[in-house]
């Protein structure tokens, strides 16, 4: 298994079971000092089957070979981690039913026109492609409203269920405060 962390420095750590103790590893640093091997024990018998190898070592807080079940025994490494969070960009919303259509249909006839007159005077079909995406992706931001939708991080565990029950309550406490509000002035009137 090898896991990287996309930060400044990339870090790795390559954790390796082999079958076949023929093979030699080595022992200690690998690769100019860039790759140091954690296993200190053998966890077979005089061999070490089982590696743990890593460009990044301060991230391990200790690597043990603890007894297995049969004849292999078992590495155990506790590791500093932090755990990543994607983070969802905020992104924009098209409202097409707030669209004004009337104003997209005359833009759209306005290009067709424009565009057929650049196609009798012999124009590329590069310049006419590119006059044709510039007017409708103006067209379409001016004509068609959009909204920043937030990101979804928020509190997993309130549920869509929850969100409608909160949503209640908002409403029934505005409701009262807005009839509490109209008995107050009422009274004061009189």
């Amino acid at each position: 298994m090898l896991t990287s962390n996309p930060s400044k420095v990339n870090k790795a750590r390559l954790i390796s079971d082999s079958v076949n103790p023929d093979i030699i590893f080595g022992t200690g640093t690998w690769v100019d000092d860039k790759i140091i091997e954690m296993v200190e024990e053998p966890t077979r018998e005089s061999n070490t089957l089982d590696l743990i190898v890593t460009n990044y070592p301060n991230s391990f807080i200790r690597v043990e070979t603890i007894p297995g079940i049969s004849d292999d025994d078992i590495l155990f490494a506790d590791l500093k981690t932090i755990p990543s969070k994607q983070t969802q960009k905020p992104r924009k919303i098209s409202l097409y039913k707030k669209a004004k259509w009337d104003n997209i249909k005359e833009d759209l006839k306005s290009i067709n026109e424009e565009i057929t007159k650049m196609n009798h005077h012999d124009c590329c079909t590069q310049d006419m492609w590119d006059y044709f995406q510039n007017k409708l992706e103006n067209t379409i931001n001016t004509n068609i409203p959009q909204k920043t939708a937030r990101s979804k991080d928020g509190n997993p565990w309130i549920t869509a269920d929850i969100k409608r029950l909160i949503r209640k309550r908002d409403k029934h406490y505005k409701r009262k405060i807005n009839q509490l509000i109209q008995s107050t002035t009422a009274n004061t009137r009189n």
